[in-house]
């Protein structure tokens, strides 16, 4: 890991045991809101994947504020940092360098043992999530989606795992796009990420 990609928080997971960011259990945090459409399709990966036990899920208050993203108890929601007792997501960025201006994002993948942000790009972050942890997962889980991880990595790339996430996507869209990727089951698949009331 590089001095810049602690900086641009662009580090990535690995599985391999001698690298910075090894994927282990109870190691890492995903801090999202539940409104942010970027921060959802991270989410998912989360819940279809099975990694609800692996990864902690801090979720934020949706409504943005000047100071950005706070905590504050309301809509299922954790009321202050579960680490720290911070009120807002930019005290974590602060943390790891005090003298950030921003911007102060998320989604954002907290390693709890170093105490540093792996990443907060929402693309790099569901790549890790579903190429990473696969060792640590029943066989059940280890391939949920049918697809191979490069035809994953085009979806990605190409919006679709985007529109699935997104508030503004169309249902038609969703329901070809889910059709096409796990078959006429979908729904079985796809209604684990509502439970919990985690969309």
């Amino acid at each position: 890991m590089t001095e810049a990609d602690c900086h641009n928080c662009r580090a990535l997971l690995s599985s391999d045991a001698s690298s910075d960011f090894c994927a282990e259990a109870g190691r890492y945090a995903l801090y999202l809101q539940y409104g942010c459409p970027f921060a959802q399709r991270a989410n998912i990966v989360v819940h279809l994947k099975g990694l609800q036990n692996i990864i902690s899920i801090v979720a934020l208050d949706p409504t943005k504020t000047p100071e950005g993203f706070r905590f504050t108890g309301k809509l299922g929601t954790f009321s202050k940092d579960p680490y720290y007792g911070f009120s807002h997501i930019r005290q974590l960025y602060w943390k790891v360098d005090p003298d950030r201006k921003g911007p102060f994002t998320i989604p954002l993948l907290w390693d709890r043992k170093k105490e540093i942000i792996v990443n907060n790009e929402s693309g790099d972050i569901m790549r890790m999530l579903y190429e990473c942890f696969d060792y640590l997962l029943p066989h059940l889980h280890l391939r949920c989606w049918g697809y191979s991880r490069s035809r994953v990595v085009r979806l990605t790339h190409q919006g679709s795992l985007f529109s699935l996430g997104s508030a503004g996507g169309s249902s038609g869209r969703a329901r070809s796009w889910a059709i096409s990727l796990w078959g006429h089951d979908y729904r079985d698949r796809y209604s684990t990420i509502y439970v919990g009331h985690s969309i």
